[in-house]
This record gives structure tokens, sequence and C-alpha cells, in this order.
């Protein structure tokens, strides 16, 4: 399909997860050098890096390929910085998860007093943790409802009689903005070993929603301590603990990191990053 539309093509787009990325942009790469067509390879997700620790000598070889002479689009400074010292002669530029924004309506919705995690329901992205800090905490009156699918075949019945946790299945994507402006704030507990700039987390910003998540991956990249939210370590029931007992007492800085939420809301605008970056980026592989 590429071949039979490449006589009409400036470029070469690829959009694909990691290990995709590598094999399908190093044979684009071939391509490029045999057509003389510039090639644009975007990476979704945090874990290019684990691929390469992790991978043997014939995909490495594909790495350096990919990398050879393309521009690549990485989602997190981490992996720009940790590719940039491989390759440092390669084209590398940061595009970011990104979400549609429309801050003027936003943040307007009457909050609830509860916490919410939205994602999926698993021990890598926090769960367990949540359910230890709750039982440790029975008498501290902190209600978290879990919003998303049982994976990595997490149990439901672990998440019944805990003390504080509601959870209520699963609900619409058209449906998340709406749920997350009506909470205190998203706690997502992550320690994924592939996290990257989790979508959820901007999805709450755009909503005026603060975040309690972890000092992970790259996840302190987006979560501003004590500006858009708060940060534990990963896997600490008692330190996240902490900091929702933090942000119940603490009006003052809940009210500011609502603010700082929806400013910062707009760094992640993806008409931004989809359509003036990206002719910017064009512009710049294109031959003059």
């Amino acid at each position: 399909s590429v071949l039979r539309h490449l006589p009409a093509c400036d470029v070469v787009s690829l959009h694909a997860s990691s290990k995709r990325f590598i094999w399908y942009g190093a044979v684009l790469r071939v391509i490029s050098i045999l057509s003389g067509k510039p090639v644009v390879l975007r990476a979704f997700g945090g874990s290019l890096d684990l691929v390469y620790q992790r991978s043997g000598w014939l995909m490495r070889q594909a790495f350096r390929l990919a990398f050879g002479n393309s521009l690549v689009l990485l989602e997190t400074t981490h992996l720009g910085n940790f590719f940039r010292q491989l390759f440092p002669l390669a084209r590398i530029d940061r595009l970011p998860n990104s979400r549609a924004i429309d801050l003027p309506s936003a943040g307007g919705a009457q909050r609830n007093g509860r916490f919410v995690f939205v994602g999926h329901v698993n021990d890598a992205k926090g769960v367990g943790t949540l359910i230890d800090m709750l039982k440790r905490h029975t008498d501290a009156g902190i209600h978290v409802d879990v919003i998303g699918p049982l994976t990595q075949g997490f149990a439901k019945e672990r998440l019944a009689g805990v003390p504080g946790l509601n959870y209520i299945g699963v609900i619409a994507p058209e449906q998340v903005a709406k749920v997350l402006a009506s909470y205190e704030a998203l706690v997502l507990p992550s320690q994924y070993e592939g996290e990257g700039h989790p979508g959820v987390i901007l999805e709450a910003y755009a909503q005026g929603t603060p975040v309690v998540s972890t000092h992970w991956r790259s996840i302190p990249e987006i979560v501003l301590e004590r500006r858009t939210g708060l940060l534990v370590n990963p896997g600490d029931p008692d330190q996240l603990f902490n900091a929702l007992s933090e942000l119940r007492a603490n009006a003052r800085l809940l009210h500011r990191m609502r603010r700082n939420s929806l400013r910062y809301a707009r760094c992640f605008d993806a008409q931004y990053w989809h359509l003036k970056k990206w002719q910017s980026w064009l512009a710049e592989v294109c031959p003059k």
C-alpha cells in the first residue's frame, strides 16, 4: 500500500505502538533511502526505552536504522533524553499525549467530596495500593470511586467490602470528562512499567480536576508537584493516604491546583499539537 501511493506523497508518516514502530519504522527508512521521500515516525506511549533495553542484536539494528535520518516523535521527555544519548545525530522531538480542550465550560461542576480512579483496574495501575490504603485507614472518611474495566486477571472480589471504595464499572468514553468534573481529584497511583503521559490525567486537567499520582516513569513530567497535583512513591499506601488527607484538609491548596490544572491543560491541546505543530514538522522535513 505504501509503495502504491508513494509517488504521490511528499512525506511518509508512521504512527505506531513501540514494537510496530521499530520494525515498520526500519522498513520505511529503507523505503525513504530508495525513494528520497522524507519519513516521520511517531511512537505511542512511554515504553520504547524498555523495548530497546530488552531487545537483541537484530532489533537494535532496526532501532539504529529507524532513528538514522527520520524525524522521530516521542511522547515523553524521558524517552527523548534516552534516545538522544544512544543516537546523538538523530532528529528527535516531543509529541506529548494530547486531548481536545474546551476550557470555557470546564471546571464549573459541583464537586461531590470524593476521589476517583479512572483506568484499567489492575495492580500495575495502583488499584492494589488504593485498596491497601483504604483498609489501613478505615475511619478516615476517604471515599474513592473506581471506574474502568478489570484487566490482567484482577478479581472483582478484591474490590468488595473495602471501606470507602465503590466500584462503578465501565463508563462510555464520552462520559469521562463529565465524571471527572464532579470529583475533588483523580487518584492514579500507577506503577505500570510502560507509563507515558496517561490520557486520563490530561482529561482531568481539562475539567479543573487535580491529580494524585506517583513518582514513576514519566508521570512527574505532567503532574507538577503542589501546582497541579501531588506525587507519592509507588506502592506506598501511607503516602497516598497522607496526600488525599491533605487535599481534604487544605481547601486553599485544592482550589489553587484546580485553577492551575485548567491553565496547564492548554499545554496539551490537540489542536496545537496535531495541527500547528504538525505543519511546522512537515515544513521542516519537506524538500524546499
